[in-house]
């Protein structure tokens, strides 16, 4: 989410910096709901202020055997007003909520505008092969060497699903172990997190509202799942330290997760696109870090490096 205050202190920025992504929104409208949250909040605060005041009065007189009667009719009205407040409160809250929550990061400021058609090729690491026979593809070599069973994979899960056989599996299993005991050996920390995951993790997550159609739900709920089966490690790794105060000089703590993927969305069928990526169901190790904001930079080039 993005932060108010950013928005309060300058608007024309996050403006700017959001139609960079083709989003266009009423900031100024937002402002106007935010101030009158800010101001609603302000007075319900000092409504709950007066009732304990009246209460205290009240109590007062009483132990001195004084009648109270204009005290209790005075908070009655207070009560009354409190609910009132509190009332117009939850439903700014809920209107600035439901404005907030789809609107997507901020990109950086050397990202450029537009969608993926206007994505820059930024370096190129390797050299690509060049071979004198027309090269099969992944699907084709998967089945040849019978490292992937697509048509019994379906059988069993239905479309979107695969099955590894053989030395497909040893693979897949060796190539988990040794990304794994490789980043341990840099100094992460391994996790092996829950599969099943609350809503409060994928609100935190950014994966609620948004995309709260294309998860696994268990269990429903007013605002969207109430449990669901995680679509990444992610998910549950950035609710680690959820509600809690790090030390900054614990910091960066480093994470690597492995999990198996569950995603209710799957990509197009041609070949180009049936990667591991593009099915209900795929392994993964997932590196993270919780780091300070001015090493954030150099977080990103070393996850990038890794990966």
């Amino acid at each position: 989410m993005i932060d108010v205050i950013l928005i309060r202190d300058n608007p024309a920025h996050v403006q700017q910096a959001l139609a960079k992504r083709d989003v266009h929104v009423d900031l100024d409208g937002f402002l106007r709901l935010d101030d009158g949250y800010r101001h609603t909040r302000a007075e319900a605060e000092r409504l709950r202020g007066e009732r304990k005041r009246i209460s205290g009065e009240i109590a007062k007189r009483q132990r001195a055997g004084e009648d109270a009667a204009d005290l209790r009719s005075e908070a009655t009205a207070v009560g009354d007003n409190l609910t009132a407040a509190e009332t117009k409160l939850a439903e700014l809250e809920q209107a600035r909520r439901a404005f907030l929550d789809p609107l997507p990061n901020l990109p950086d400021a050397e990202v450029p505008a537009g969608g993926k058609e206007n994505n820059e090729v930024v370096r190129e690491v390797g050299r690509r092969p060049e071979f004198g026979f027309a090269p099969k593809d992944h699907v084709d070599l998967a089945r040849h060497l019978g490292l992937v069973d697509y048509e019994r994979g379906t059988k069993l899960g239905g479309s979107g699903f695969w099955l590894y056989r053989g030395n497909g599996a040893l693979l897949e299993w060796a190539l988990l172990n040794y990304f794994v005991e490789a980043h341990v050996r840099d100094g992460y920390e391994f996790v092996l997190p829950p599969h099943v995951l609350t809503f409060a993790a994928g609100y935190t997550a950014g994966q609620f509202p948004k995309f709260a159609d294309e998860v696994f739900a268990l269990e429903g709920g007013e605002q969207g799942p109430a449990r669901f089966l995680l679509p990444t490690a992610e998910t549950a790794l950035v609710n680690l330290h959820r509600d809690e105060t790090l030390p900054e000089a614990e910091l960066p703590m480093r994470y690597v997760a492995y999990t198996p993927c569950y995603r209710k969305e799957a990509g197009g069928y041609r070949t180009a696109e049936r990667g591991t990526l593009r099915g209900h169901q795929f392994n993964k190790v997932e590196l993270f870090q919780f780091t300070h904001p001015n090493a954030s930079d150099a977080a990103h080039e070393e996850l990038l490096g890794k990966a």
